[in-house]
């Protein structure tokens, strides 16, 4: 029976993670966009001073 719990705990507290994963999914994704985002154009706009 103990194993049972154990068992149905883990369960639940994963569910409530990937909840609150997906409310956080969003949150968390926009600096991470942003970042690359700017990285990219940051390393586009070196190439063409380069090349130009």
């Amino acid at each position: 029976m103990e194993l049972l719990g154990a068992f149905y705990r883990k369960k639940l507290r994963r569910k409530q993670k990937s909840n609150l994963g997906r409310s956080d999914g969003a949150l968390c994704k926009a600096p991470s966009e942003t970042s690359v985002n700017g990285l990219a154009t940051g390393l586009i706009s070196k190439v063409l001073r380069l090349t130009a």
